[in-house]
């Protein structure tokens, strides 16, 4: 921080050094868990974590969990596929002959439903924000 003419404070930006992560292969985990007194490496050898967090998973659980995500999403979309153009229909059918306010039915759909996404939404945030206030499990000093 410098003072120019007018007394006037410049600021000058401090470059910091980047650190490096060298022999850290992309999807292993550059953290070390040998220091956990339940390690094995024959078992635990395969953990994995993102990049930028601390919390490392198995490789086989992460398959798992995707190909059943993936099977839910395949499924749901099957069935779900045709709903709109269902709905679609019962509203043109009952509207009989005022099918000309068939837009306004649409919008206000719209409007509900992003009313409705909105009180959801902030129920959830409610609801779950002491959800794990009693957690048992706490860092070690090494974390």
């Amino acid at each position: 921080m410098t003072r120019g003419l007018l007394g006037v404070l410049f600021y000058k930006r401090r470059v910091r050094s980047t650190r490096a992560l060298y022999n850290i292969s992309a999807g292993q985990s550059p953290v070390t868990v040998g220091y956990a007194s339940n390690y094995k490496e024959a078992e635990h050898g395969a953990w994995v974590k993102p990049i930028i967090s601390t919390i490392v998973y198995k490789t086989t659980d992460i398959q798992k969990a995707f190909f059943l995500l993936m099977l839910l999403i395949i499924i749901g979309e099957f069935f779900a596929a045709p709903a709109i153009t269902l709905a679609d229909s019962a509203v043109i059918t009952i509207l009989g002959e005022d099918a000309d306010t068939y837009s306004n039915q649409r919008m206000f759909g719209s409007f509900g439903w992003g009313l409705a996404m909105f009180f959801v939404g902030k129920q959830l945030c409610i609801f779950t924000q002491w959800k794990f206030e009693r957690h048992k499990c706490r860092e070690l000093a090494q974390e």
